[in-house]
């Protein structure tokens, strides 16, 4: 994934953009997406998604991040949140009050990201109606890690499972759980979809 380089102006104003796009979640308390619509989704864009997780595990293995346009259309990475607020943004972690920026530059450098980095993630996060994305099991060997992808939401919990060649260990984990043992990893419903790839919906899915 190319990281383009643009003026704060143009980079804000992008921003800004996406999320007076991303405001349709604001209406719905449940998930964007219908069983049978994710599945159809992931074929779709099966393409996009192999792109998306490879780059991630190639250059944020240890990082999370989540985009929420629902809630004040928050960002958020490594568990510090970007929210819109009035004009700026409001940067927030843990239970301090938080910090305004009047950019997307600042706020993001203040959550520790470079902002057109961030920028691009968001961007590719909503153009695959992505909620949030991370590799699962980062303090165990390797061989027992996996990325999970979840889709946009206000309530639930569902999305794919993507486990790396070489994961040997993750695989037969989430292989079993896609055999009437979902609970192995946490889950209500595993289903194989493609090589690699898993859908999943948590136990608090809709």
């Amino acid at each position: 994934m190319k990281i383009f380089k643009g003026s704060c102006c143009l980079l804000g104003l992008g921003m800004a953009l996406l999320f007076l796009q991303g405001c349709r979640y604001l209406a719905g308390t449940h998930r964007a997406l219908s069983r049978s619509e994710s599945k159809a989704h992931f074929y779709q864009n099966q393409s996009s998604f192999q792109t998306m997780v490879t780059d991630w595990i190639a250059h944020h293995p240890n990082d999370d991040i989540a985009y929420r346009p629902w809630n004040k259309g928050e960002i958020r990475w490594n568990g510090t949140s970007i929210f819109l607020d009035g004009s700026g943004y409001l940067v927030q972690n843990g239970a301090h009050n938080g910090t305004r920026c009047e950019s997307f530059s600042s706020a993001a450098q203040l959550a520790n990201v470079e902002p057109a980095d961030l920028a691009n993630w968001v961007f590719s996060l909503k153009g695959l109606n992505v909620a949030s994305l991370n590799v699962i099991g980062t303090k165990l060997p390797i061989s027992q890690q996996y990325v999970q992808i979840n889709l946009q939401e206000s309530g639930a919990d569902y999305g794919y499972l993507y486990v790396p060649t070489g994961h040997e260990e993750a695989q037969a984990q989430i292989a079993a759980s896609s055999h009437a043992q979902p609970s192995l990893i946490g889950m209500k419903r595993v289903e194989q979809i493609a090589p690699q790839w898993f859908y999943f919906e948590g136990k608090g899915a809709l």
